[in-house]
């Protein structure tokens, strides 16, 4: 079994400069836990939605509460920059040995010549894991 037959393709992505409440948003409209940072191509970082709701204060929409801090955050102020990768040929046990080693709950999936094609997550390991 590879990450390949796993992992979700062609995930949404977002530039570093996307506002706080931008990936809000897009959290609360997709079904997606994470979503890469990509810079001119390059992937530079990857912000889950646990990220956001750390950066966002709990009473944000409370009447009274400012806007202001949340809406001069952006994904470069709270991504974790250079997220771990994997090849979409790595094996599934391979993979889950990088998540366990580096506490990750997801790996970026990179083409040989490190371009994005995807998104390993904890959770499609253990699919994997149940058909195995």
């Amino acid at each position: 079994m590879i990450v390949e037959n796993w992992m979700t393709p062609a995930p949404v992505v977002l530039p570093p400069e996307t506002g706080l409440l931008e990936i809000r948003a897009l959290f609360r409209h997709n079904t997606s836990r994470y979503v890469p940072i990509v810079d001119d191509g390059a992937l530079v970082g990857v912000v889950s939605d646990r990220d956001v709701l750390e950066a966002i204060s709990p009473l944000l929409d409370a009447p009274g509460e400012s806007h202001r801090e949340a809406t001069l955050r952006t994904a470069a102020d709270i991504m974790t920059p250079n997220p771990i990768t994997v090849g979409p040929q790595t094996s599934m046990v391979e993979a889950a040995k990088r998540m366990i080693e580096a506490e990750a709950s997801a790996l970026i999936v990179v083409s040989r010549s490190g371009a994005l094609v995807g998104i390993l997550t904890a959770s499609d390991v253990l699919r994997a894991s149940s058909v195995a």
